[in-house]
């Protein structure tokens, strides 16, 4: 099995590797998000209410049928994305606190 390259994995493959949060994601790397989910049919609503990374973290339920996604299980879908996100954020947020601690401890001569 060979190594990857940076041409065959996807866009937003590439900007995780990179370590871009998805809180820098603008409104077109959303929408790119929503194609590979397949729900490139609601690119138009997101784009209309300008939902960046930010933005994106921020939906539910409500909001999301409030911006014309009336379908439940499209609804379903982006929200579980939403959480799977806050929970990858999340567990890097605490590796990131524990390196900081173990780099502050400095060892004893």
């Amino acid at each position: 099995m060979g190594e990857i390259g940076y041409r065959s994995l996807s866009k937003l493959a590439l900007m995780d590797i990179l370590g871009l949060q998805v809180l820098h994601w603008t409104c077109d790397d959303v929408c790119q998000l929503l194609i590979q989910m397949g729900l490139d049919k609601y690119i138009p609503e997101f784009t209309v209410n300008q939902v960046n990374g930010t933005k994106f973290l921020d939906l539910d339920g409500n909001k999301l049928k409030a911006m014309g996604i009336q379908n439940h299980s499209d609804r379903a879908v982006i929200k579980k994305k939403i959480k799977a996100i806050k929970s990858k954020i999340e567990r890097e947020r605490k590796q990131l606190e524990k390196e900081s601690r173990l780099r502050t401890v400095a060892p004893v001569h």
